[in-house]
């Protein structure tokens, strides 16, 4: 009698797990003065990551994050006020996928926006998040906290992953948003992308704002958001974002990285109306001990008013994404426009550690 076949294999599943710990020098009081050492307690400073996925069948599979992370009682790099700690559900999605062109991703997920936030905290070149301005105003694309939020996205990558599309639907619980730009006014509001790789690609859903010389990548992209009523009743809000990133790997010379990003607020005379920035960035080809050198630049610019964050940093890359070591100067020039509001000048010193297992 033949023995039984063997049963079916189980269903394939993993797990990463990501930590970023980060040191500030800074006076909360007077943000201008680097006399004070503190843990950072941004929303993206000190954070532990857990990632969870697993495929059901050719067709199905499903992706659970979570996270937990230090928040300052006062939003922004400077708040002042007790720190707390929080644990969050970052994804909970279910997925399918009839083909690499055509895929639905439904639950509460990444809302396709700017590179940024395809990138998140682990994946960009600063350690800073952009966005996040000294006086409290956050300047980002509409979503819920993380980047996620509670919708559907229906994406895809064609001709060799060179184009990527998303559109979708998100705010469906009607939850309260993390952006300033679109009111939380219980209307869903619609996010879509579309990017094109004029050198190399980027195949997946999320992103990055650097290979770190792994592959030579040009790509351009474009997104927008709408929200009925976003700004108020029979006004409605949106924003139209551009972004660029040109990474070159020079061989016997290095790694050259450039990112840009632009946006335009429809914002019901919200301040700012546009703002952007720029990141300059260079790897070095040899390792200095057991890793590289990897100075950076970025300028993150308001417009009307004009509000100047400005990043100088210098990262110690010893596993890619997995491990750096990253000490970072930041200063910041936030003028008013109004006659109540003062000034605002802040100077520190940053020093943060990144591991993560992938």
């Amino acid at each position: 009698m033949p023995a039984p076949p063997p049963p079916p294999p189980g269903p394939a599943w993993g797990s990463s797990f990501g930590v970023r710990v980060g040191l500030r020098l800074q006076d909360p009081d007077k943000p201008k003065n680097m006399s004070e050492l503190h843990l950072d307690s941004g929303a993206y400073d000190t954070v532990v990551e857990a990632r969870f996925h697993g495929s059901v069948t050719e067709n199905f599979s499903w992706v659970a994050n979570f996270n937990a992370n230090l928040l300052a009682g006062t939003l922004g790099s400077t708040g002042s006020g007790p720190t707390y700690a929080t644990l969050n559900v970052m994804d909970l999605i279910a997925q399918y996928k009839a083909c690499d062109e055509f895929q639905i991703w439904a639950g509460r997920l990444l809302v396709p926006s700017d590179r940024s936030n395809f990138s998140g905290p682990f994946f960009s070149l600063p350690w800073n998040y952009p966005g996040f301005y000294p006086n409290g105003t956050v300047v980002l694309p509409h979503t819920g906290p993380t980047g996620r939020d509670q919708g559907m996205t229906v994406w895809g990558n064609a001709l060799d992953a060179k184009l990527k599309y998303y559109a979708g639907v998100y705010g469906l619980d009607q939850g309260a948003a993390v952006s300033t730009i679109l009111a939380p006014n219980g209307n869903p509001y619609y996010s879509g992308r579309i990017s094109y790789s004029l050198q190399g690609s980027e195949p997946g859903y999320f992103g990055s704002s650097t290979y770190y010389g792994a592959k030579s990548v040009a790509t351009i992209g474009i997104s927008g958001q709408y929200q009925k009523d976003g700004n108020g009743p029979n006004n409605d809000a949106g924003l139209f974002m551009a972004d660029a990133l040109v990474e070159e790997v020079v061989s016997g010379v290095g790694t050259f990285t450039g990112e840009g990003q632009f946006y335009k607020f429809s914002n019901g005379g919200t301040e700012p109306q546009e703002a952007f920035y720029i990141t300059a960035a260079y790897l070095t080809e040899a390792k200095i001990g057991v890793g590289k050198l990897q100075p950076l630049l970025r300028l993150q610019q308001t417009i009307d008013p004009g509000w100047t964050l400005f990043d100088a940093a210098l990262a110690y890359v010893f596993k890619d994404y997995s491990g750096r070591i990253v000490a970072t100067y930041q200063h910041g020039e936030m003028h008013s426009t109004t006659p109540i509001a003062s000034d605002l000048t802040t100077n520190s010193l940053q020093l943060g550690i990144q591991l993560q297992t992938l």
